[in-house]
């Protein structure tokens, strides 16, 4: 009985020691700035590479951005939980499905390039049964981005991969 009580003793403190030392080395760090790439800002899906509007099914743009949690490290990567908010206008869409190819480039302070990230949006557009339309549609998207905590971030830009069909 008594190996069996020392058996829970030990094992209840080692693991309350590793807890305290996993709180430790989470730290809390400045979230960098976010600027969206006024070349890639608009993502227009088509069929093809015109520009005739039959052939284009909706637009998207990069309207806002917020850091869901605050910004923090836990000495091995650092964390960072950004909302976008993206608006899309259907135009002559062939269906609700939407998949918008984003990028995100870091960059440190002195404005090197030092990592990219790609994601990919998948939603639905909304659709108003009343007036068989399909309505603009708000996208909120949360990117859990997570970079080594060796490269110090000084901000983020983020914009639309061009996808270029042939």
């Amino acid at each position: 009985m008594k190996k069996l009580l020392l058996f829970f003793i030990v094992i209840s403190l080692l693991g309350c020691s590793a807890k305290n030392e996993q709180n430790k080395e989470i730290l809390m760090i400045d979230c960098p700035e976010v600027f969206f790439s006024s070349e890639n800002n608009i993502y227009i899906d088509g069929s093809s590479n015109d520009t005739d509007l039959e052939d284009i099914g909706y637009k998207a743009s990069i309207n806002n951005y917020r850091f869901e949690k605050s910004c923090f490290t836990n000495q091995k990567r650092n964390n960072y939980n950004l909302d976008l908010l993206i608006i899309v206008k259907p135009i002559n869409p062939n269906d609700q499905d939407i998949s918008l190819p984003l990028f995100v480039l870091f960059y440190d302070i002195e404005g090197k390039l030092i990592a990219r990230q790609y994601y990919r949006i998948e939603n639905d557009l909304a659709f108003d049964k009343d007036s068989s339309k399909y309505e603009i549609t708000d996208i909120t998207e949360s990117l859990n981005i997570y970079l080594e905590a060796s490269q110090k971030v000084g901000y983020i830009t983020v914009g639309f991969v061009n996808v270029i069909n042939n």
